[in-house]
């Protein structure tokens, strides 16, 4: 979350930098993650969400832009949104 004296932050947790990326193949990690949505901004931060007794890929990510533009750049990619052959799902979160 932007820290309280962003300009992102409007108090109400929504960050406008922070995308959740459903639908991530099921062995998906950071880097690759990283290295894809790379081309779309600078990353501040990333986590691929993991499930706590197997340590594997839940199936779902956020990844945090520096700004929304680059946060929108990585939303309206459409059609280039195929990580490692499958269609993710690309929405703001309100985390």
């Amino acid at each position: 979350m932007p820290p309280p004296s962003s300009p992102f932050n409007d108090g109400s947790g929504y960050n406008p930098c922070k995308l959740f990326i459903g639908g991530i193949p099921s062995d998906m990690d950071q880097v690759r993650l990283d290295q894809f949505f790379c081309r779309y901004g600078n990353i501040v931060d990333s986590v691929v969400m993991k499930d706590r007794i197997t340590g594997r890929p839940r199936g779902f990510a956020y990844v945090t832009y520096s700004t929304p533009e680059e946060a929108q750049a990585a939303m309206d990619a459409g059609d280039a949104n195929v990580l490692d052959g499958k269609w993710v799902i690309i929405t703001t979160t309100d985390e």
